[in-house]
């Protein structure tokens, strides 16, 4: 369950990550499984991010910095997350 930052009502904040998205850019590399983000490099085809990386940028944008349960499976991209300032 995710705690609602600011006491924002369910649909204040569901408003929120709509907005968020909204000035979501769309214009980073995007790959199935990014690398880690320790090894990333320029010219590597799997060092982009991907929508689980994109979930946790926009969740970390919207204040919610890591107040989440995180999945007991492996999910590619999660440790690298879409950066705050690309929303």
């Amino acid at each position: 369950m995710v705690t609602i930052p600011g006491g924002l009502s369910e649909n204040a904040f569901i408003d929120h990550l709509f907005r968020l998205d909204s000035r979501y850019g769309d214009n980073l590399d995007y790959d199935l499984y990014p690398s880690n983000p320790d090894r990333a490099i320029w010219w590597l085809n799997d060092d982009g991010y991907n929508s689980n990386s994109y979930i946790r940028g926009l969740l970390n944008a919207a204040g919610v910095k890591d107040n989440y349960p995180i999945p007991n499976e492996t999910l590619p991209g999660w440790f690298k997350p879409v950066p705050t300032n690309e929303f």
